[in-house]
């Protein structure tokens, strides 16, 4: 997941798209309707064996990102748009230009602000 999942992740969080809950993720008030601002319906996400969401630690950034069947659906849905490339063979993903945009205007993330406070 990386920069890009972790800040998509605090994004909803602060959207009140995520939150904690006893220790567990849950569904934040505003969930339903930012979910939707990307065409993902949450109560039609399928589940399977998966928790509709739950935290996944990222080693690199050292804080956590969405996981779960919403993560997932979120995932390829990003995917579909083209906002977001998997490399082949990779578990690595690439913002794309028209992710960079699409992300800004969904949820307000400004990744040259990213990059400039990551470097520092």
């Amino acid at each position: 997941a990386g920069v890009a999942g972790v800040a998509v992740t605090e994004a909803l969080a602060a959207q009140d798209a995520i939150a904690e809950l006893d220790g567990a993720w849950v569904l934040g008030a505003s969930g339903a309707r930012v979910f939707a601002g990307v065409g993902i319906e949450v109560g039609t996400v399928p589940r399977r064996t998966r928790p509709l969401l739950r935290p996944c630690m990222d080693w690199t950034e050292r804080r956590h990102h969405l996981a779960g069947a919403l993560g997932a659906a979120l995932t390829a849905e990003l995917m579909q748009r083209d906002w977001l490339r998997r490399h082949e063979a990779s578990r690595v993903v690439t913002v794309t230009p028209d992710g960079y945009t699409g992300l800004d205007a969904w949820l307000g993330i400004d990744f040259s602000q990213l990059r400039e406070s990551s470097a520092a």
